[in-house]
């Protein structure tokens, strides 16, 4: 049985792309980030946690701002976009130079409120690209007042 359908063609052929990326992305390692995490205030003045970090290589820095309700207690993750605007990402090339990110995520794979924590990142910029890297942050105990 022969089947020439463009439907199956288009649908094996984006299989083929999506294995393809996917393959691409897990062998490339994330680079590593390093920086603090502290206390902050969300733009409308609630606590936040702040997220600061700069690339090993000296090629890019990230900042997020983050405040779920719940907080950001390690382990956690906090994803945020235009629909769940619960934190806020930036993606810097130079000192003044920084995109803010349209969507983003941040995964918190271990520490506590008195030990460095490491984790992942991804933010989505406007123009559709996407930068990540895994982190390890020390955590300064410091407490921002907001309001």
């Amino acid at each position: 049985m022969r089947v020439n359908s463009p439907a199956l063609w288009t649908a094996m052929l984006l299989a083929a792309v999506v294995v393809g990326c996917s393959v691409l992305e897990s062998k490339e390692p994330a680079p590593m980030y390093r920086g603090t995490m502290s206390s902050g205030c969300a733009p409308h003045d609630a606590p936040s946690t702040e997220l600061r970090l700069e690339a090993d290589n000296g090629e890019g820095w990230v900042s997020f701002n983050l405040w779920p309700a719940e907080g950001v207690i390690p382990p956690s993750a906090v994803r945020f976009d235009a629909n769940r605007p619960i934190a806020q990402g930036a993606y810097c090339t130079g000192p003044d130079i920084c995109e803010s990110a349209e969507w983003g995520e941040i995964v918190i794979v271990s520490g506590s409120s008195n030990s460095d924590v490491h984790g992942q990142w991804t933010l989505g910029l406007g123009d559709g690209r996407v930068h990540r890297g895994a982190f390890e942050a020390e955590w300064l105990a410091i407490q921002a007042f907001c309001g």
